[in-house]
């Protein structure tokens, strides 16, 4: 199994060391974050694992961010960590879509528990990567050889995650005239072709390209991207 990636966001420097060296002597990758916008410029780049939270935080808070990506990740883990041990912020949490709620302050083995427990119930899940110079996207262990047109469309919608890339986002990258009325049918036809191949060896659904009626396609699974 691959080494599970988690992004902390904590405003407390001290607290967010402590935590990533613990995570990093167990094995796990892991980036520290003070603020929510720190967050989600990384984000942007590279999808995590999991994301350890503090519920209090500049901007917005841990519950918000839980909500943003597991809403728009469902494979996200995501760990609410506060001082506030109230019902009321632990049930928004879980209905934000985190997993577990940590009371601060908290034995370190008992984070370390927390992860085990998350990463145990989904040793299933296969990672994707997709490598853009030799155009090949890896699912587990099969290998799925792509042409330039899918290669540039496929890495454009995994860099925008869950975000919708509009037709004319995607045409202009394809090098397709904005006014030529084809443009639009060759797009489509470049994303069906992309479409069959993913059907042909993605088995277990953990990958698709879904359609935004009228405004453009997004991707509902996390791929990393190695240039």
């Amino acid at each position: 199994m691959k080494q599970p990636i988690i992004y902390i966001c904590e405003d407390d420097l001290a607290l967010g060391e402590s935590i990533q060296k613990l995570l990093i002597a167990e094995g796990y990758l892991c980036e520290l974050f003070f603020e929510g916008s720190e967050l989600d410029e990384r984000m942007i780049i590279q999808t995590p694992d999991a994301l350890l939270l503090d519920y209090q935080l500049p901007g917005e808070d841990g519950i918000t961010l839980a909500q943003k990506y597991c809403q728009a990740l469902p494979r996200l883990r995501a760990i609410i960590m506060s001082v506030k041990n109230d019902q009321r912020i632990r049930s928004q949490g879980y209905s934000a879509g985190a997993m577990l709620y940590l009371s601060k302050p908290f034995e370190p083995e008992s984070l370390l528990a927390c992860l085990r427990g998350v990463f145990s119930s989904d040793d299933a899940v296969q990672p994707i990567t997709l490598w853009v110079k030799s155009r090949q996207l890896v699912i587990g262990e099969q290998v799925l050889p792509l042409t330039v047109a899918e290669i540039r469309v496929l890495s454009c919608l995994a860099l925008h995650q869950s975000n919708v890339v509009e037709y004319f986002q995607l045409m202009a990258l394809l090098n397709l005239p904005l006014d030529d009325d084809l443009s639009r049918a060759r797009l489509e036809v470049v994303v069906s072709r992309l479409r069959k191949k993913l059907k042909a060896c993605n088995t277990d659904d953990v990958i698709n390209i879904r359609n935004k009626q009228k405004l453009g396609y997004f991707l509902d699974a996390r791929i990393s991207l190695v240039n």
